[in-house]
């Protein structure tokens, strides 16, 4: 499976600024996707509810672990004009201390809004990632970014 960046997002992110990256990304979560999810991103998804509908399954609390999700730290776009891209950042983000879990992607989403939107959904050959007690770190290309609009 490829990452994935939501049209909606895309499209909000060039026309409102309320959808913006950078800066502490307070209105912006990462959640964990489970392996049991049958999700596949499509432009036509926009919401939370799209991705429930289609299969998509948020892990759950594992065995006995507090999953949450987690607010991430975004760092300013960055454009590569040989690439005709815009790379999306974001510093790792730490989910402390999961256990039980079997982890196939990565969500992004805004939670300001009802329901909640979709931004990106991000897949790499790093997954699955199997959790066994400790924290699990999602780290993005460091060339790539987490999202690439090109």
């Amino acid at each position: 499976m490829a990452s994935h960046l939501f049209n909606e997002a895309r499209f909000l992110m060039t026309s409102s600024p309320s959808l913006g990256w950078g800066g502490s990304g307070s209105f912006l979560s990462v959640a964990l996707v489970d392996s049991t999810s049958t999700y596949i991103p499509a432009d036509t998804d926009h919401d939370f509810n799209d991705f429930v509908a289609g299969g998509g399954v948020e892990c759950g609390p594992g065995s006995g672990t507090a999953y949450a999700r987690q607010s991430p730290n975004l760092t300013d776009p960055v454009a590569d004009n040989p690439g005709h891209r815009v790379l999306l950042r974001s510093d790792p983000v730490v989910f402390p201390g999961l256990d039980g879990l079997t982890i196939k992607a990565v969500l992004f989403l805004d939670e300001d809004v009802s329901p909640e939107l979709l931004i990106a959904y991000y897949d790499t050959a790093d997954f699955p990632i199997v959790a066994s007690g400790g924290d699990v770190t999602i780290r993005f290309d460091p060339n790539d970014g987490a999202i690439v609009i090109a």
